[in-house]
């Protein structure tokens, strides 16, 4: 568990994608090739069909993989460099409807300490749940909404409503 950034330079998330603290792998001496971080549920009895939504941070240069697996089975896998940047990862576990499961999180170790997978947010929704998608910003479209020859005052309209003016005119 941590807050912050991992202790090593260029791997690894800079802080939590939710809240204060998040899991992660820790890469450096003396982990080698191929050691695993493994965090297993307790069992699970699920009373109706669910998706497992969580997010994932996989940045380094030596990355080696991240992996959920249902009762043994691989339900979801990623490895490599996936860029300095909270993603999600999603697993439908309506299969197991009425049924009991056991959900693993497997890092696996690259080749080198350049490695640091985490995860955060672990969240059981709805199959047809859809994580919600930041709105984009809009650009600032400026339009000329006024000039005087005597001032040579030039006013732009913004897009929240606003009139910005340019300070060196005059």
């Amino acid at each position: 568990k941590r807050s912050g950034r991992t202790p090593s330079g260029s791997t690894g998330p800079s802080g939590a994608a939710d809240g204060r603290s998040y899991l992660y792998i820790e890469t450096s001496s003396p982990r080698q090739k191929g050691d695993k971080a493994i965090l297993v549920s307790p069992p699970i009895v699920f009373g109706s069909p669910q998706k497992m939504i969580f997010s994932y941070h996989m940045y380094g240069g030596n990355m080696g993989s991240l992996d959920v697996s249902v009762n043994g089975q691989v339900a979801w896998s990623k490895s490599g460099n996936q860029g300095n940047a909270w993603k999600i990862g999603a697993v439908d576990l309506s299969k197991y409807d009425g049924k009991q499961a056991e959900i693993s999180f497997v890092g696996t170790r690259g080749t080198s300490w350049q490695g640091d997978a985490a995860i955060d947010n672990v969240k059981f929704v709805s199959p047809n749940y859809v994580p919600p998608t930041p709105a984009p910003t809009p650009p600032i479209i400026p339009v000329q909404i006024g000039s005087s020859i005597r001032s040579n005052k030039k006013c732009v309209n913004v897009n929240n409503g606003g009139v910005v003016c340019a300070k060196d005119a005059g």
